[in-house]
Order: structure tokens, then sequence, then C-alpha cells
């Protein structure tokens, strides 16, 4: 993007522009009942024009605590996934629809509420279009329905490609409630390996 002053061009880089919409989300009113002392923004992290950016619904307490998203328990279980599918989280950025620990009074994880998670559409809308990837995994109902508000379950499009660039799959933290249940991790990691093969189609 150019900006003329004076007739000098000014170009405005991509970083530039993706510190400019965090601003302005983290600025924004309607999210103002979000905001305590001891909660943190927590941006996106990763390259920009990523073979994939991993979309999740909102950071959790560790991720409030250290403002980078997907470094708690379900973190852990995203990079073993990651690994597992051979996908390079070094090729990668992460980033959740909702930007603030969703929490309930006594502090516990709550999912962000159907108004939240409108509020924060748009931002997410421009943020996939400045990072520009080739491939967008939408982990977990929050992101899925986020894009495709009509998107059956999870479970109904796990690692199917919708829309060109778009791959809904379970949410890592599922294989956290379901530790002893060996056919839901296969079919969790069988949704990254399907994200992997289209991430080895790119030209690189």
């Amino acid at each position: 993007m150019k900006l003329s002053m004076n007739g000098v061009k000014l170009v405005t880089t991509t970083k530039t522009r993706l510190k400019e919409l965090y601003d302005r989300y983290d600025r924004d009113p309607k999210f103002d009942h979000l905001r305590a002392d001891d909660i943190n923004f927590v941006p996106g992290t990763g390259i920009l024009n990523p073979t994939a950016m991993i979309i999740g619904e909102a950071p959790g307490a560790t991720e409030n605590a250290r403002a980078i998203p997907f470094v708690g328990n379900a973190g852990v279980e995203l990079t073993r996934l990651l690994k597992k599918a051979e996908i390079d989280i070094g090729e990668l950025y992460l980033t959740n629809v909702v930007k603030y620990w969703t929490r309930t009074d006594d502090r516990r994880v709550r999912a962000p509420s159907d108004q939240e998670i409108e509020d924060s559409k748009s931002y997410l809308l421009e943020e996939i279009e400045i990072v520009n990837p080739y491939f967008i995994a939408l982990c977990g109902r929050v992101p899925g329905k986020t894009i495709f508000p009509n998107l059956p379950s999870i479970r109904a499009v796990n690692g199917k490609l919708l829309g060109g660039k778009y791959i809904p799959l379970y949410h890592p933290a599922v294989i956290l409630y379901n530790r002893t249940d060996y056919e839901m991790r296969k079919e969790v990691l069988r949704g990254y390996e399907t994200l992997a093969s289209l991430i080895n189609t790119l030209e690189r």
C-alpha cells in the first residue's frame, strides 16, 4: 500500500499494516468487557505469506500470560500434531478469532460468545488478507463457524478443502479431553495430515 504526502510516496509495509490492525482491535470499545489489568492482547505470530495460517478460538491463561497464541497445553498438542504430520511450524502463522482470554468470573476458560465472535470477524478477515497464507486451517467450531456460519460439525468436514483454501480441523484441545480415545486421536491427526498433503503440493 502506498500513501502520498506532499508528493512523496510512503510505503506501508505488511508488518506495519498488521500492527495497525492489532492496535485498532486493542482499542476497540466493543472488547472493553474483556480487558482487565491482568488480561493481555494476544496477537498472531509467525511468518507472513505462510504455507498455512492456523486459527484457534481464543487464548487461554498461558497464552494470556505470555501474549503468544498456542503456548499452553493445547499448543503442546498442536506442536505434536504438526510434527507427526511433518508440517514445519516455522512456515506457519498462528492466531485466534478472539484476541483476548475469554474467561468466567472465577477465571475459568469459556468459549467466546456469539457477539464476541461477530465483533472479531472483520478483524480476522483483514488479518487473513494481510498475512496472505496459502491455506487456512480452521481449528475447531469457533473459527469454522466464523468463516462458514452454516458449517456442519467438524467431524463432518475434518480435513476437507473448502473455498479453495480453508481446511476445517479439530482443535488440538480435543486430544486433552479424549486422552484415552485413540480412534479420536487418529481422526484428529488425519485432518492435519491432509493439511500437510496440501502444503506439499505448493511450488516453493
